[in-house]
């Protein structure tokens, strides 16, 4: 498969993703197989059409030949040709000119009229208009000259209608200082946790063998990371990934502790007999951690169990 069409595709999933809807899921081909996308909602929808016209237009249209995707906005791309994006199965082509204009120019280029197309002005922004307004933001959050403020900002990109932005930290406080700082637009979308949010999780910190601890228990309120030791006294081995979770304890009630969302799909693993150091940052910047106790949750398999381990450590 061309490494190239397989990224259009992904990138065409989160972008649906980022329709306020919940994640999605697909098995992809190349052009003209079964491409199937978990809507959200738990329907599969199938977008092989709209992407057979995708790569046609790519031919048409893309400057390089063996890229799929990505030609909007190319030197021979129609300079009408905005946007474009999936409504369930359906591919929606945004333009600037005529529709009866447009259908013709993109059939002609496709072969195919498998697509529905929508006008810029319908109050809706274009992929295209999203895409420069996010460079623009970019470019601003990259002078503002507030380091605070850039390192809480951990990801941004272009949903289907909006700009989202991540942030570790995304309290009403930082989503104004955003605003005021670097921009303020109603397409502008905040993720992230406010540090409010209760945690429901429970874990243990020693169980089948495999022990899981903070080294020291004990940290200065200031303290950018703990330290967490697992040891694995088991007969099998451990596997895990990077996410974890933080929370802390406030009157009586444990909370999330913000921390980067992002975290690569990196899979480690400890033998028997072997031990594995860890850290977890805890922005305190940005977090204004309070004195207190604190816990380290983290998922992991024990000769293919699933256990949740979990560390307790207090900041002082």
């Amino acid at each position: 498969m061309n490494v190239f069409f397989l990224f259009f595709i992904i990138c065409c999933a989160v972008l649906q993703g980022c329709n306020a809807r919940a994640g999605v899921s697909m098995a992809a081909g190349t052009a003209g197989d079964n491409i199937r996308v978990c809507d959200g909602e738990g329907d599969i929808v199938d977008q092989s059409a709209g992407m057979e016209v995708i790569a046609r237009l790519s031919r048409a249209y893309g400057d390089a030949a063996d890229v799929v995707g990505g030609f909007i906005g190319s030197s021979r791309c129609p300079e009408w040709l905005e946007g474009m994006y999936f409504d369930g199965a359906e591919l929606v082509m945004q333009v600037t000119c005529d529709t009866v204009e447009a259908r013709r120019a993109l059939e002609e280029a496709a072969g195919v009229g498998t697509f529905r197309l929508e006008r810029t002005d319908s109050g809706h922004p274009s992929q295209k208009q999203l895409k420069e307004l996010m460079m623009r933001m970019r470019r601003r959050l990259a002078a503002c000259g507030d380091t605070l403020l850039q390192s809480n900002v951990v990801g941004n990109g272009v949903g289907l209608r909006t700009i989202n932005v991540t942030m570790i930290v995304c309290n009403a406080e930082w989503q104004r200082r955003f605003r005021t700082e670097v921009m303020d637009s109603p397409l502008l979308e905040f993720h992230g946790s406010t540090g409010d949010e209760p945690c429901t999780l429970s874990g243990t910190p020693d169980t089948l063998g495999v022990a899981l601890m903070a080294e020291p228990a004990v940290l200065p309120v200031t303290a950018g990371a703990v330290r967490l030791v697992m040891s694995n006294g088991s007969g099998a081995g451990v596997e895990f990934g990077q996410s974890h979770v933080l929370a802390y304890e406030r009157d009586g009630r444990w909370l999330v502790l913000p921390g980067n969302p992002n975290s690569n799909l990196l899979l480690l693993e400890v033998e028997p007999g072997d031990t594995c150091v860890m850290k977890a940052d805890l922005y305190p910047g940005l977090n204004r951690n309070r004195p207190g106790r604190y816990r380290y949750f983290k998922e992991v398999e024990i000769g293919g169990e699933a256990v949740t381990l979990m560390a307790e450590f207090r900041l002082q």
